[in-house]
């Protein structure tokens, strides 16, 4: 059985990982925490490395992108870069942001949502990393059926859809 790391913000930290553990029968290991934000990579790379993980799912930005904690793009890009250092490129997937209703949550703006998205883009071409652009998947059709009523937390469909879009990423790098 092999093991998959998550780590990120609200984005993972509902994911219903026993959906997955059914498609791809391996042990998820979900670090990821609600208030978390890419500055809470340092702390956690300890953690990481005991765990001896397979692949590596990071998904990190709703917290980042939020202006009121005021994280600089170019921090965020250093964060994700580091846990990058740490563990090669063979075993991470990389998230995009999610989309988040920034007309519910003007402290979400949606020039900070493509910004940050754009970050990790380039980030995973530069690396060639894994990576799935979440914000722009969620994006078309009806976006509001993905989100809670607060417009920044996955309802079960947006779960569902991020798990979907996560499952063959990881069979890809456990297939390597």
């Amino acid at each position: 059985m092999k093991k998959i790391v998550l780590i990120g913000d609200s984005l993972l930290t509902n994911f219903q990982s026993e959906h997955l553990e059914n498609s791809v029968d391996n042990k998820f290991i979900n670090l990821s925490k609600d208030q978390d934000n890419s500055n809470s990579i340092s702390g956690k790379l300890d953690t990481i490395s005991n765990q001896n993980p397979d692949v590596i799912v990071v998904g990190f930005g709703i917290n980042d992108i939020c202006v009121v904690d005021d994280i600089k793009p170019g921090k965020y890009a250093y964060n994700i870069t580091k846990l990058i250092e740490n563990f090669g490129t063979e075993k991470l997937i990389l998230l995009s942001p999610q989309y988040i209703d920034w007309t519910k949550n003007p402290d979400y703006p949606w020039t900070r949502q493509v910004q940050f998205e754009l970050i990790t883009e380039n980030i995973s071409k530069k690396h060639n990393l894994r990576y799935l652009d979440i914000l722009h998947k969620m994006s078309y059709g009806n976006k509001d059926e993905f989100l809670k009523n607060d417009g920044i937390h996955l309802a079960d469909k947006g779960l569902n859809f991020v798990e979907s879009s996560i499952a063959p990423e990881i069979d890809f790098l456990l297939a390597q």
